[in-house]
């Protein structure tokens, strides 16, 4: 009884310092260009999306079939932290509500810091509900944003231009 316990401790204790760890890393972007390699040394070849990859994207698609459908995006995690800021290559973010959590990615074609306001000229939006794209560009997201009023848990996004509206 007592060495399992002291096994478990042994064990939270090392999850804890490379938790503290990771945290304190740098976490800055790589660009991941052809032929770049990760941080773990493995090699990833960047593409950048065609229209038509985005127009291959509705509402109704599973997350899952997200992967197949775009190309890797321009942005490695450069440590553990950076893994929940960064999905198939494009910055995401989760968007806790009372009544759901949703997932949002940001796709853009060229590298940008994690941190950086989105950019309504560079950045697309692809927002998920329970798994599912529930949104795909400015209007759409725009449209649920107020819906479901999530403005508030979102980072400041500029307001659409007058032709937009």
């Amino acid at each position: 009884m007592q060495t399992s316990r002291s096994r478990l401790l042994r064990v939270l204790v090392a999850v804890a310092a490379v938790g503290t760890m990771s945290a304190c890393a740098d976490t800055d972007v790589v660009p991941i260009g052809r032929g770049a390699t990760t941080p773990a040394g493995q090699q990833r070849e960047r593409s950048i999306a065609p229209t038509s990859s985005m127009a291959t994207i509705t509402p109704g698609l599973p997350r899952d079939s997200l992967r197949h459908r775009l190309p890797l995006g321009p942005i490695a995690p450069r440590s553990p932290a950076d893994t929940l800021a960064v999905v198939h290559g494009y910055r995401a973010r989760l968007v806790p509500h009372p009544t759901a959590l949703y997932h949002l990615i940001w796709y853009r074609d060229t590298p940008v810091p994690l941190d950086a306001p989105p950019d309504r000229l560079r950045d697309t939006p692809i927002l998920f509900g329970d798994g599912i794209v529930i949104a795909v560009g400015w209007p759409q997201f725009d449209a649920i944003v107020r819906e479901r009023q999530l403005a508030s848990r979102l980072p400041a996004i500029p307001p659409p231009a007058p032709a937009e509206r």
